[in-house]
């Protein structure tokens, strides 16, 4: 499992990159799934993906999905975002596998004079849960808050591994 976990780390950082005409990030992701979490924001899309350890399923997880902007507000001078889309949460381990797919929305905030950005993010939708030769449906849930380093041009992933 350990190499699984590996090899799917691995491509999430080079995938991302790959693409990079706009604005990536990386950083933690803390709540149903924590884990790396990495973001891809098109000013379009936000494609975001997070690899870790599932509290609730006692396995490895991801969760993968894409939001557009709905709105925008601000409290005093600092500027919110909210997102909205959906997303796919997928989790494994011996004789268990489970699949959920999730409407998510999504607030982000993106400091000015530093490259980060905060963010809380929830979803909610169906699952399936297969043991053996079971399979269980369900309601199913997501939660985050995470921050992320924003790497603004081509170069910046460079500077990561500095």
């Amino acid at each position: 499992m350990k190499k699984i976990a590996l090899v799917l780390a691995v491509i999430l950082i080079i995938v991302f990159p790959v693409m990079a005409n706009n604005t990536y990030s990386v950083g933690i992701n803390a709540g149903t799934t924590p884990g790396l979490h990495i973001n891809y924001d098109t000013k379009t899309l936000n494609y975001f993906g997070t690899l870790g350890y599932g509290f609730y399923s006692n396995s490895i997880a991801t969760e993968i999905g894409a939001e557009t902007k709905i709105t925008d507000f601000s409290i005093d001078k600092a500027d919110f975002v909210v997102n909205g889309g959906g997303m796919i949460g997928l989790s494994a381990r011996t004789s268990y596998f489970g699949l959920n797919l999730m409407g998510c929305a999504s607030v982000y905030y993106d400091f000015e004079d530093i490259p980060f950005t905060i963010y809380l993010r929830s979803g909610i939708g169906v699952g399936l849960e297969f043991y053996g030769d079971a399979i269980h449906p369900g309601l199913t849930g997501s939660g985050a808050i995470g921050f992320m380093y924003r790497l603004e041009d081509k170069d910046s992933i460079k500077d990561i591994f500095k």
